[in-house]
């Protein structure tokens, strides 16, 4: 009796993890509401409400990266579900991961210039800010610039990042740098207020 609980109990332990697991995966199964809260571009992607429109399969047709895109979708809801008031610090970290593993796959199938390639970086840097991976952030933020130096997104990345440091004299080194080679200054500006300086 006592072997057939102790079973039991595995059994159910074993499943509760599958279940975590499954939830935290690659796809992780977006809900309706989900959809409506995405940006306007996820609406066309695979699995979206309007992935068999002309719409959708003009932007295939356009740009082979859109094929790949669904994973660009799915790590925004990775993300928006970590800020859920019932989530715990381990299973949000779980989604955290998921959703940089999303956003390696886009950024490795997508090609520069690629109209939302500087997101990716930027969102990927950011998530992995809240792993504490500063270090990570900072490359990920220098290899957009790198990149694409002629905008802002990779700049504000990298000057987020080292305020988060505490290097504020480096964050502001950062931006005069981006203020030579931005091409949208008034974007860039703008970009420039949602960084937090002392």
């Amino acid at each position: 009796m006592k072997s057939f609980i102790v079973s039991t109990v595995c059994l159910l332990w074993l499943a509760s993890m599958a279940s975590t697991a499954q939830a935290v995966a690659s796809n992780p199964g977006v809900t309706s509401n989900e959809w409506r809260l995405l940006p306007p571009v996820c609406q066309y992607v695979e699995g979206g409400p309007a992935h068999k429109s002309e719409t959708a399969r003009r932007m295939r047709a356009a740009d082979i990266t859109w094929v790949h895109m669904h994973h660009y979708c799915w790590a925004i809801v990775q993300t928006m579900r970590t800020y859920q008031h019932t989530i715990d610090r381990s299973l949000a970290r779980q989604y955290i991961r998921a959703a940089i593993g999303n956003l390696n796959y886009t950024i490795q199938r997508s090609r520069p210039g690629f109209l939302l390639r500087p997101d990716m970086f930027v969102r990927k840097a950011a998530l992995q800010i809240r792993l504490d991976n500063l270090v990570g952030a900072a490359d990920t933020a220098r290899q957009l610039i790198t990149e694409s130096p002629e905008l802002p997104d990779g700049y504000v990345a990298l000057a987020n990042v080292q305020l988060k440091a505490g290097q504020q004299a480096q964050a502001r080194k950062t931006l005069e740098l981006g203020d030579e080679k931005v091409v949208d200054k008034e974007r860039f500006d703008a970009l420039k207020q949602t960084l937090a300086f002392n």
